[in-house]
């Protein structure tokens, strides 16, 4: 198992390279992604070799998205500020209940 977890974390790294090297807007991730499913169409048998690690990950693959939710909702004032291009006290946001009074 720990092999076929270097594999996808060396499709992730080559995939950077080429993106740094490149200088690609791309993540490097979604290219080693995409070189790795080429891989895969020319080796079949390499996918039945790594199946049950990449069921592992898509087992857990919400615990996955944890840390990059924690790290985006602290960003998230900032995003609306540079969105809307003002910021917003909470008090000033629509109500939506229906029995609030209107303002």
């Amino acid at each position: 198992m720990i092999a076929h977890f270097a594999v996808f974390l060396g499709f992730q790294l080559i995939g950077e390279v080429i993106t740094r090297a490149l200088d690609l807007s791309l993540p490097g991730p979604v290219i080693g992604m995409a070189l790795l499913t080429v891989v895969l169409m020319a080796r079949p048998q390499f996918g039945d070799d790594i199946a049950s690690t990449a069921n592992g990950f898509l087992a857990h693959l919400s615990v996955l998205y944890v840390p990059a939710g924690v790290g985006i909702a602290p960003s998230m004032s900032i995003s609306s500020t540079a969105l809307v291009g003002r910021s917003w006290p909470r008090s000033s946001y629509p109500r939506c209940s229906p029995s609030a009074p209107e303002q």
